[in-house]
């Protein structure tokens, strides 16, 4: 939820979340306004909204990819990771 412009709508149905504290990266890929979105997940904020989405969202093992730029909220939790439409582009 944005203070400025409200919650975050699921662009394939308005009446739907996105879910987690990724969703709006969630909504603009599924919306086609980008092809791959990187989101952070704690607890299920990359997954939570690629479901929600019909996205494929990879939240890797931690020490399997960097987190130079990450702000953890726990630091035994936090990692990024990728959001796209396909399995193709999540292996670029």
């Amino acid at each position: 939820t944005s203070s400025i412009l409200g919650e975050t709508r699921n662009p394939y149905d308005l009446s739907r979340t996105t879910a987690g504290s990724s969703g709006g990266t969630a909504a603009a890929v599924a919306a086609n306004l980008g092809v791959l979105g990187l989101g952070t997940d704690t607890g299920n904020s990359i997954r939570g909204p690629a479901s929600h989405t019909a996205l494929v969202g990879i939240r890797s093992t931690i020490g399997g990819t960097s987190r130079q730029g990450i702000i953890p909220l726990f630091d035994r939790n936090d990692i990024g990771g990728p959001m796209c439409r396909t399995v193709a582009d999540a292996a670029v």
